[in-house]
């Protein structure tokens, strides 16, 4: 998944020199609303292959959204309360990603 984070962030750098961060945002968002729509339609279809390929492309699309939302983020907070709002935000993503592996998990048990 690496491998593909990587160019997604080579692209957005080139992008934002073209064009400003809230654009490129809306298109690499869009693109990986798509990627996702095109894995959730592969897995249904029982395609493993196609799959892989679009779970590659929707990190080739998410991780460089997180890079302009980080960017984003502390630029809508007055300076005073900059650091805390991005602070308690941080904790707030940190805590939904130790949540959300139990909840998956939670969810997939039940489903069986």
């Amino acid at each position: 998944m690496v491998l593909c984070q990587v160019p997604g962030v080579a692209v957005i750098a080139w992008m934002l020199k073209k064009m400003s961060m809230s654009a490129s945002l809306r298109i690499f968002e869009g693109c990986a609303c798509l990627a996702c729509l095109w894995c959730t339609l592969s897995s249904y279809f029982n395609a493993p292959v196609v799959v892989a390929v679009a779970s590659c492309a929707i990190y080739f699309f998410l991780i460089p959204c997180w890079c302009i939302i980080n960017v984003l983020t502390p630029a809508v907070y007055p300076p005073l309360y900059r650091g805390s709002a991005s602070g308690l935000l941080s904790a707030i993503a940190g805590l939904t990603g130790l949540v959300s592996p139990f909840l998956s998990a939670a969810i997939s048990e039940s489903s069986e």
